[in-house]
């Protein structure tokens, strides 16, 4: 298991699945709560970039949807990071435990 810290909470990730922890105190129309993600439910898993004044730069846990062009980092299959080098070092060791579980 390795936990990786994000903006809102924190993410433990296992061989299997992913367990998102996040905790919004300043956004109350978002939920605080644990979700579980499986690999094997997971098509892609995508990393998009700060955008100035618009979002956070986050990954996007991808199961066959639409990418999200609003509010994308505060979705329920979203990761958010302060910065683009936080999300980049979360991605790289996520990817790993991603291609290793769909070998």
């Amino acid at each position: 298991m390795t936990k990786v810290d994000h903006k809102f909470g924190s993410m433990e990730i296992y061989t299997d699945r992913i367990v998102l922890k996040k905790n919004f105190p300043s956004f109350p129309f978002c939920q605080n709560e644990n979700t579980v993600f499986y690999f094997q439910e997971i098509v892609s898993i995508v990393k998009k970039y700060k955008r100035p004044f618009v979002d956070d730069p986050f990954i996007w846990l991808d199961f066959g949807g639409n990418f999200p062009i609003f509010y994308g980092s505060m979705l329920k299959n979203s990761i958010p990071f302060r910065t683009n080098e936080e999300m980049e070092a979360a991605y790289a060791i996520l990817i790993e435990y991603f291609n290793a579980a769909k070998a």
